[in-house]
């Protein structure tokens, strides 16, 4: 048998147990839910060593910052779906014009059936846990993909998750590209995939042959205003304290900044007293700061550097042969630059100078939407008018990426940087069909034979174009309170 035969096996099997598991209806049931997501919630606290070990394998990061940016997180928000799973689930009444007043309209949440969660590599366990929450709750099985370029992680889930959770609901495929390929082969129910916009694009015309919906949780180019109304200290901090997690490899993070012409050269100054305070023994020797994950890609950066017209006002070194990438700061950096053309993904600060917020408006809304939008400014004129002048996936006032521990709201893109959204009860929302079920009464067939059967005069027309009108106020309450009273005021008066 050929690598192509066994791959399509190992396909085939993954995704015909995952498929049968959910028509046996083993995720089917609130207990059930309960239940896995509890036993999820087990493999996280329980398998802490191997987490932090493997994550540190791959990516050199220190067991604090996966503890306080990855376990922390999927803890709260197992949590939260825990503790709001019976809500969610619960069939909401929905609004009927005065026709169906007797009727039933309600709204079930029904699971999709078999979701493929592909994750990437610059948080292996993070963002393949966070879509298995919100798959979990919503009641669908899955084939879970985590990335190739994060072994450790890798065999992490092979060989840890299914002492947690049956293997056959959640099965754990691996492999490169080959594998990824053949996996969107299948006809999913749902696809989730979090990585670039390249990529992303490569999911949708394969979700396509088979009009399966998709969830794409992208990147982009996500800028920073600064503007002469705050204190750049404490912008510097945030800025840097964000842009060193993960070596900048996180797609929330900041990719450049666009700041007032006035204020750049104090902001780079604090910039480089930031990076002094938070790395007093140097970046290099610090055990917080995390390597570039493989040679292909501090290539890339490294090409970055080489090409750019910009100054470079700050540079905290480079070494090849251990993938470390300092924090480099670039200043008079243009828009046609080449740290300008695509998403970063790595410790490289471009700054661009503009004259007027208006300016970075103007610049920002002839580009694609990123994931997030920064501002940094006590000014609410300022804030107000960024906001309401961009679109993106979120915006943060005077901090970076803090959006990422929100579990009761969503977090997803716009345009090149996602379509979709997970975490809490839009994440169970964005995992289920939102199924509308009408109970019409079997009684009352003198209104279809006055209203509904063969034609009608004008008169009735407009008569039935009123009762098909849905009001903002659920009357039917008022409605059993009208006969009532109809009834009562006729009763007594007999």
């Amino acid at each position: 048998m050929g690598e192509t035969d066994q791959i399509l096996a190992v396909v085939k099997t993954a995704v015909g147990n995952a498929r049968s598991s959910f028509r046996a209806g083993k995720v089917k049931t609130y207990e059930q839910r309960v239940c896995i997501l509890k036993r999820l919630r087990e493999f996280v606290v329980k398998e802490e060593q191997s987490i932090c070990a493997a994550i540190y394998e791959d990516l050199k990061r220190d067991p604090q910052e996966v503890n306080t940016m990855s376990r922390a997180v999927a803890l709260s928000e197992i949590d939260t779906a825990l503790a709001n799973l019976a809500s969610w689930m619960k069939p909401k009444r929905g609004a009927r014009p005065l026709l169906l007043i007797t009727d039933s309209v309600k709204v079930h949440s029904q699971p999709y059936g078999v979701v493929a969660v592909l994750s990437p590599w610059n948080y292996p366990f993070l963002l393949l846990l966070r879509p298995l929450i919100n798959v979990i709750s919503a009641g669908n099985t899955a084939v879970l993909k985590p990335s190739e370029l994060a072994p450790a992680t890798e065999r992490l889930f092979v060989e840890r998750l299914p002492v947690y959770l049956d293997s056959e609901c959640y099965p754990v495929v691996t492999g490169g590209i080959p594998m990824s390929t053949e996996l969107l082969k299948q006809h999913f129910d749902h696809i989730c995939f979090t990585g670039s916009s390249n990529v992303g694009r490569i999911v949708m015309r394969a979700a396509s042959a088979n009009l399966t919906p998709v969830t794409l949780e992208l990147g982009g180019k996500n800028p920073a205003f600064v503007d002469d109304s705050i204190d750049l200290r404490n912008v510097a901090q945030r800025i840097v304290h964000m842009k060193s997690a993960g070596a900048g490899q996180i797609c929330v993070n900041t990719d450049y900044i666009m700041c007032l012409r006035s204020v750049e050269e104090k902001l780079v100054e604090e910039i480089g007293k930031a990076i002094k305070k938070l790395f007093s023994e140097g970046m290099e020797s610090s055990p917080l700061y995390s390597r570039i994950i493989h040679d292909r890609h501090f290539s890339y950066l490294k090409d970055l550097l080489d090409r750019t017209r910009g100054t470079k006002a700050i540079d905290s070194g480079t070494s090849a042969e251990t993938r470390y990438m300092g924090l480099m700061v670039v200043t008079n950096v243009q828009p046609d630059d080449a740290l300008m053309e695509n998403e970063i993904f790595g410790p490289i600060l471009p700054i661009m100078a503009i004259d007027s917020v208006d300016d970075g408006i103007a610049y920002l809304r002839e580009r694609e939407k990123p994931l997030a939008i920064n501002v940094f400014s006590t000014n609410q004129s300022n804030i107000d008018k960024i906001i309401d002048g961009t679109s993106s996936g979120q915006v943060v006032v005077n901090d970076v990426a803090v959006q990422v521990g929100l579990s009761r709201t969503p977090f997803g893109g716009v345009g090149n940087s996602g379509m979709g959204a997970y975490i809490g009860e839009a994440g169970f929302n964005n995992f289920s069909h939102q199924r509308t079920v009408v109970h019409r009464s079997p009684r009352m067939e003198f209104l279809n034979e006055w209203l509904r059967y063969g034609r009608q005069p004008r008169s009735t027309q407009d008569l039935m174009g009123m009762l098909l009108a849905t009001y903002p106020v659920d009357y039917q309450p008022y409605f059993i309170l009208a006969v009532l009273c109809v009834g009562i005021t006729v009763f007594l008066s007999l």
